[in-house]
Protein backbone atom coordinates (compact mmCIF):
# COMPACT_ATOMS: atom_id res chain seq x y z
CA UNK A 1 0.00 0.00 0.00
CA UNK A 2 1.15 3.53 -0.72
CA UNK A 3 0.89 6.49 1.65
CA UNK A 4 1.39 10.22 1.48
CA UNK A 5 1.30 12.89 4.18
CA UNK A 6 -1.68 14.99 5.22
CA UNK A 7 -1.74 18.78 5.50
CA UNK A 8 0.07 20.64 8.31
CA UNK A 9 -3.09 21.24 10.35
CA UNK A 10 -3.31 17.45 10.91
CA UNK A 11 0.28 17.12 12.20
CA UNK A 12 1.47 16.43 15.75
CA UNK A 13 4.26 18.04 17.77
CA UNK A 14 6.32 15.15 19.15
CA UNK A 15 9.29 14.97 21.55
CA UNK A 16 12.03 12.36 21.34
CA UNK A 17 12.94 12.66 17.67
CA UNK A 18 15.03 15.79 17.38
CA UNK A 19 16.91 16.29 20.62
CA UNK A 20 15.23 18.43 23.27
CA UNK A 21 12.77 20.19 20.99
CA UNK A 22 9.49 18.89 19.65
CA UNK A 23 9.33 18.24 15.91
CA UNK A 24 6.42 18.09 13.50
CA UNK A 25 5.20 14.59 12.66
CA UNK A 26 2.84 14.35 9.69
CA UNK A 27 -0.16 12.07 9.61
CA UNK A 28 -0.07 9.49 6.81
CA UNK A 29 -2.96 9.15 4.36
CA UNK A 30 -3.45 5.69 2.81
CA UNK A 31 -3.78 5.57 -0.97
CA UNK A 32 -5.06 1.99 -1.41
CA UNK A 33 -5.64 1.86 -5.17
CA UNK A 34 -3.27 4.58 -6.33
CA UNK A 35 -0.57 3.87 -8.87
CA UNK A 36 2.95 5.15 -8.28
CA UNK A 37 2.40 8.22 -10.47
CA UNK A 38 -0.96 9.03 -8.83
CA UNK A 39 0.49 8.77 -5.34
CA UNK A 40 3.36 11.09 -6.31
CA UNK A 41 0.81 13.65 -7.57
CA UNK A 42 -1.06 13.47 -4.25
CA UNK A 43 2.23 13.77 -2.38
CA UNK A 44 3.36 16.83 -4.32
CA UNK A 45 0.04 18.49 -3.68
CA UNK A 46 0.15 18.00 0.10
CA UNK A 47 3.88 18.76 0.33
CA UNK A 48 3.19 22.16 -1.23
CA UNK A 49 1.02 23.03 1.79
CA UNK A 50 3.97 22.68 4.19
CA UNK A 51 6.54 25.42 4.83
CA UNK A 52 9.05 22.74 5.77
CA UNK A 53 8.08 19.15 5.03
CA UNK A 54 8.64 17.01 8.15
CA UNK A 55 11.15 14.15 8.33
CA UNK A 56 8.76 11.87 10.23
CA UNK A 57 5.19 10.63 9.82
CA UNK A 58 2.80 8.42 11.78
CA UNK A 59 -0.13 6.21 10.84
CA UNK A 60 -2.60 7.67 13.38
CA UNK A 61 -2.76 10.05 16.34
CA UNK A 62 -3.16 7.28 18.90
CA UNK A 63 -0.96 5.67 21.54
CA UNK A 64 1.15 2.92 19.99
CA UNK A 65 0.94 4.19 16.40
CA UNK A 66 4.10 3.54 14.41
CA UNK A 67 6.31 6.53 13.55
CA UNK A 68 8.33 6.22 10.35
CA UNK A 69 10.98 8.24 8.56
CA UNK A 70 9.55 10.41 5.80
CA UNK A 71 11.64 11.46 2.82
CA UNK A 72 10.29 14.73 1.39
CA UNK A 73 11.93 14.17 -1.99
CA UNK A 74 9.86 11.05 -2.81
CA UNK A 75 6.39 12.44 -1.88
CA UNK A 76 5.11 8.91 -1.19
CA UNK A 77 5.86 5.87 0.98
CA UNK A 78 5.42 2.42 -0.55
CA UNK A 79 4.92 -0.33 2.03
CA UNK A 80 4.08 -3.14 -0.38
CA UNK A 81 6.79 -5.56 0.74
CA UNK A 82 6.62 -7.28 4.11
CA UNK A 83 9.84 -5.81 5.52
CA UNK A 84 9.22 -2.25 4.30
CA UNK A 85 7.87 -0.97 7.64
CA UNK A 86 10.88 -2.33 9.54
CA UNK A 87 13.27 -0.40 7.30
CA UNK A 88 11.66 2.99 7.99
CA UNK A 89 10.33 2.44 11.53
CA UNK A 90 11.61 4.95 14.11
CA UNK A 91 9.42 4.17 17.12
CA UNK A 92 5.91 4.34 18.52
CA UNK A 93 3.80 7.27 19.70
CA UNK A 94 3.20 7.62 23.40
CA UNK A 95 1.06 10.24 25.15
CA UNK A 96 2.60 11.42 28.41
CA UNK A 97 1.43 13.68 31.23
CA UNK A 98 3.61 16.60 32.23
CA UNK A 99 3.22 18.81 35.26
CA UNK A 100 2.91 22.49 34.52
CA UNK A 101 2.83 25.60 36.63
CA UNK A 102 0.52 25.75 39.64
CA UNK A 103 -0.09 22.00 39.61
CA UNK A 104 -1.77 21.88 36.21
CA UNK A 105 -1.26 18.81 34.05
CA UNK A 106 -0.77 18.72 30.33
CA UNK A 107 -0.40 16.03 27.69
CA UNK A 108 2.45 15.78 25.20
CA UNK A 109 3.36 13.28 22.51
CA UNK A 110 6.70 11.46 22.61
CA UNK A 111 8.26 8.56 20.74
CA UNK A 112 9.43 5.40 22.43
CA UNK A 113 11.79 3.09 20.63
CA UNK A 114 10.28 -0.24 21.79
CA UNK A 115 6.72 -1.41 21.17
CA UNK A 116 4.93 -1.86 24.48
CA UNK A 117 1.31 -2.97 24.33
CA UNK A 118 -0.82 -0.47 26.22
Amino acid sequence: MRYTIDTPNQSLRVFGLGGRNAVDVALLIPLPDASASESIKFGRSTAAAWDTVPSFACFSAMDGAAVVEWSPKYHTLDLSSGDAVGRVLVGYLQREKVIGMFGSNGLVWSVRKANINV
